[in-house]
């Protein structure tokens, strides 16, 4: 199965357009912040989280994951404990997926936030970074994150965005509507398919 990892800086859109890929290509995906959210109300993995960070525990003792992600984009340290424990099981995951699907599928999509951060040991054939200006980032996430200050603190913790594009082998400029970006990645869905004959 030929692979297409999506990656991009935080607010761009990547789960958009890994969405209209799959549709525009007719193939499987996976995204890795899925798999994320699958392990974190997992029992053993809530127990070694909890064992770390105890005040991010809920009043039904889950995750809290708002809680979590402003430990971890305020203390590096803290994040790379978390990464380092949760990245081997996202691995073992989007593994898991490409077995299953490969024998069925010629194209597999996998959305990866942390591609080049994480140096992402998956074998790919096409990389597309999802991009948009800093601007548009930062009032994405301001109304996502109910606040500019962690907004700033979460684009601050990621690699820049002008060194993903540089690695890409296709972006997609996501500035505009929801139309505009369909038409975009009906555009490099036709680009991919030409990349993976």
């Amino acid at each position: 199965m030929k692979l297409v990892a999506v990656t991009g800086g935080i607010a761009t859109g990547k789960s958009s357009v890994c969405r209209l890929l799959s549709q525009d290509l007719g193939c499987p995906a996976c995204s890795c912040d899925e798999i994320v959210h699958i392990l974190l109300r997992s029992g053993h993995v809530i127990r070694s989280v909890l064992q770390q960070f105890p005040s991010v525990a809920d009043s039904s003792g889950q995750i809290d994951r708002s809680s979590l992600a402003r430990i971890v984009f305020a203390e590096p340290d803290r994040r790379r404990w978390l990464e380092d424990f949760l990245h081997p099981l996202v691995l073992r995951r989007v593994q898991e997926w490409i077995a299953e699907n490969e024998s069925t599928s010629s194209l597999g999509l996998v959305e990866v936030p942390l591609l080049y951060e994480v140096d992402f040991p998956v074998e790919r054939d096409v990389d597309v970074v999802v991009a948009c200006s800093q601007d548009t980032q930062m009032r994405r996430l301001a109304i996502r994150e109910g606040s500019s200050d962690r907004a700033v603190g979460r684009l601050a913790a990621q690699m820049p965005l002008s060194e993903k594009i540089s690695r890409a082998g296709l972006v997609i400029w996501n500035e505009g509507s929801l139309g505009t970006l369909t038409r975009l990645v009906a555009l490099a869905a036709r680009g991919i398919h030409q990349k993976t004959q």
